[in-house]
Order: structure tokens, then sequence, then C-alpha cells
């Protein structure tokens, strides 16, 4: 009887075997499957989402920034023009007019 249980030890090894690698080969082909559906859709992977999705916020970050800054240039800007049509105007930036000393 010793023979006989080893023999049927044997084939449920084998059977297990046989099983997993049907169960890899399964997986396997799932996974190129929705690798396939993916594609066709033209979907994106999460990793790739997410890389976008940072390169996407550091460049409202800088705009943000350079808006900020053309601001202050433009305020620096109508600042000087202003003081040069006082200038122009006969103002010459001293107090009392032209001649006063």
């Amino acid at each position: 009887m010793t023979d006989r249980q080893d023999d049927l030890a044997k084939m449920a090894q084998g059977a297990l075997s046989v099983a997993s690698g049907l169960a890899e080969e399964m997986r396997a082909m799932a996974r190129a499957g929705s690798e396939a559906l993916t594609a066709r859709m033209e979907l994106v992977r999460r990793e790739e989402f997410d890389a976008l999705r940072e390169v996407a916020i550091r460049a409202a970050e800088q705009v943000a920034a350079l808006e900020a800054r053309l601001g202050a240039l433009e305020a620096r800007a109508a600042a000087e023009d202003g003081a040069a049509q006082q200038l122009a105007a006969g103002g010459g930036g001293r107090p009392g007019g032209e001649g006063a000393n």
C-alpha cells in the first residue's frame, strides 16, 4: 500500500505543479490582454499620469511666480513713466519749481 500512496502523492504533486503552471500562464495572459486593451483605448499608466501631473503643478507654480514678477516690473515701469511725465511737465522734481533756491 505504501507504493500506491507514493504514486498518489507523486500524482498529486504533479497535478499541483500543472495547476500552478496554468495559474501563472493565466495571469500572464490576463496581463497581456489588459495591456493590449489599455493600448487600444489609449489610456496612460498611473506612473505616467503622476509624472505629468507633477510637471503640470511645477509649470503652474512657475507661471504664478512669473506673473507676480511681471506685475512688479509693470508697477515699477508705471512709476518710472509717471516720474518721467512729471519731469517733462516742468515739475523738475524739485520743490518750488524751476529757479527756486
